[in-house]
């Protein structure tokens, strides 16, 4: 039987933030909160040579996900880049050159997010970001994410 997406259940995003943050203590006043990309992401990413710092790079990867004024904050990425290129011949413009090359965020890749201790704001911005996906072409697949997955808490303290 073929089923909708929309015909399953919603899970309880705010049930699994509390779940990680039971087993991860971080630093006082803060809580934690995981997103497991299950579908590669389109984020807008960009390869230059600059040699940045890791803040600068936490920057970088606020901005593409979650654009300004997100009530999260990037703390930690783990991700998998890879390149991304190849014609478009549904184009009625087909004009038999590639499409400008893009950086995919490989699904697997995982990123490490902070907020206030007790933000009801920053867990409803995660229930919404696991709905609607992350990056460009979120209708096509791309960006599919999962807020605090099961396999972040596996292993944790010998649990």
């Amino acid at each position: 039987r073929i089923i909708s997406i929309e015909d399953i259940p919603p899970e309880n995003t705010a049930e699994r933030v509390k779940r990680f943050n039971e087993r991860f203590k971080g630093e006082k006043g803060k809580e934690y909160a995981s997103l497991l990309f299950m579908s590669d992401a389109k984020l807008g990413i960009t390869s230059d040579s600059t040699p940045r710092t890791t803040e600068e790079y936490r920057l970088i990867w606020q901005e593409k996900l979650f654009g300004a004024g997100a009530p999260v904050r990037v703390e930690q990425i783990s991700a998998q880049n890879s390149v991304y290129n190849g014609f478009d011949t549904s184009d009625p413009d087909f004009d038999g050159s590639p499409n400008r090359t893009e950086i995919l965020t490989r699904m697997g890749s995982s990123v490490k997010l902070s907020f206030e201790a007790g933000d009801s704001k920053a867990v409803a911005f995660l229930e919404e970001t696991e709905r609607q996906g992350i990056g460009k072409d979120r209708e096509t697949g791309f960006g599919q994410v999962r807020v605090c997955d099961e396999i972040h808490m596996k292993g944790v303290k010998g649990i």
